[in-house]
């Protein structure tokens, strides 16, 4: 699996990652982005020096994307595994080279915040150095915290 920074080429494969029904089952804000809304924050996410945007493809066929920006003080990453290629060992490869990449400038941890439900991705997390951090509750549904540090 190979990664490359995202350009905004990439803004209609992000929207469809996104949009996907377990993503939004399993992200904070729970619901379906608009394009509109999607657009906006993409070109300026893109060219933002603070946000690393990340897309994997393996053989050329892009699987996934992390996501690494700075909210509320933390470095917070999200990330997507295109449906064909979640469930076969991806994530951890994802999240280490994410945050090899993002860690090669910037010596400080990584957060992600993680659906409690989402067995899956605690798991992926934890095997790609993570510790957790306890648990948080976000818009009424608790997420457990992991924190990757340099």
């Amino acid at each position: 699996m190979e990664y490359r920074k995202a350009t905004i080429a990439d803004l209609l494969l992000y929207f469809t990652w996104v949009n996907d029904e377990d993503v939004v089952n399993n992200s904070i804000q729970q619901r379906k982005i608009t394009l509109e809304e999607h657009t906006q924050w993409f070109e300026k996410a893109v060219q933002d020096p603070d946000k690393l945007l990340l897309v994997f493809s393996e053989e050329k066929i892009p699987a996934g994307q992390v996501r690494i920006e700075k909210k509320d003080g933390e470095n917070v990453l999200t990330i997507s595994l295109d449906k064909a290629f979640r469930n076969k060992g991806h994530a951890k490869k994802l999240l280490l080279d994410s945050c090899r990449e993002f860690t090669k400038s910037k010596k400080e941890p990584v957060q992600a915040y993680v659906n409690e439900s989402n067995t899956a991705s605690s798991k992926s997390f934890l095997k790609s150095g993570f510790t957790s951090n306890g648990q948080v509750k976000i818009n009424g549904t608790l997420f457990n915290k992991y924190v990757y540090r340099p």
